[in-house]
């Protein structure tokens, strides 16, 4: 075999080995989401200030609008809270 022949052949043998290695396998994004259990306590508690939200809105229907919007007020408030605690586990920064 001369020099070139080897020389191609080592140069071919390096690259499909480069290109076979995958470096580091890096997790999944929603499993790591998913698996997360201060994701999932902070989604669960914005889940459930919504709730409380609409529950007070729909009080509109029955309620003098006078008397439901400081409960509106502070459910929103619940809401904002929750929306924090959640960029927070998620690593927001601004």
């Amino acid at each position: 075999m001369n020099r070139r022949s080897f020389a191609l052949l080592t140069i071919s043998a390096s690259l499909v080995g480069v290109a076979g290695c995958d470096g580091e396998p890096k997790p999944s994004h929603t499993v790591t989401l998913l698996d997360n259990p201060g994701v999932q306590e902070a989604m669960k508690e914005l889940l459930e200030s919504m709730e409380g939200l609409e529950s007070i809105v729909d009080e509109f229907d029955s309620t003098n609008w006078r008397d439901v919007v400081p409960e509106v007020k502070d459910a929103t408030t619940g809401v904002r809270n929750g929306i924090d605690g959640l960029r927070r586990v998620l690593g927001y920064t601004d």
